[in-house]
């Protein structure tokens, strides 16, 4: 959520919609693979910010992933926004999994950091 405007005051504008200037994150891609889904490790699962399940005891019947707790929540998470033919999780589909450097700084000022460092 960003807010945002001209002149009298502030209006909400989605995030996608903000100009360069107010970016306060910049993400730079490190590594991209194609990968199949479930060949998630417990550790990316971790990366992707899975920590637990509400409804969890499903992976505790579940022999694969039995005592994997961010890829069980990470399973959780992904059938609940993928529910497509095709897309769930025990389709295993084809994705591509991208590892990023997280910078906490507009991406111009990243830019001007990293021509000073050269």
């Amino acid at each position: 959520m960003a807010y945002w405007g001209g002149g009298t005051g502030f209006t909400w504008k989605p995030a996608m919609h903000m100009p360069r200037w107010a970016s306060r994150i910049t993400l730079v891609v490190e590594d991209s693979r194609f990968q199949r889904l479930q060949d998630i490790s417990e550790c990316d699962a971790r990366a992707e910010g899975a920590a637990e399940c509400a409804n969890g005891w499903w992976f505790d019947r579940n022999p694969v992933l039995a005592g994997s707790d961010a890829r069980g929540a990470f399973y959780c998470l992904w059938n609940s926004l993928h529910d497509k033919p095709g897309e769930r999780w025990a389709d295993n589909p084809e994705i591509v999994a991208l590892t990023f450097a997280v910078h906490r700084c507009n991406i111009d000022r990243l830019a001007v950091e990293v021509a000073h460092a050269r």
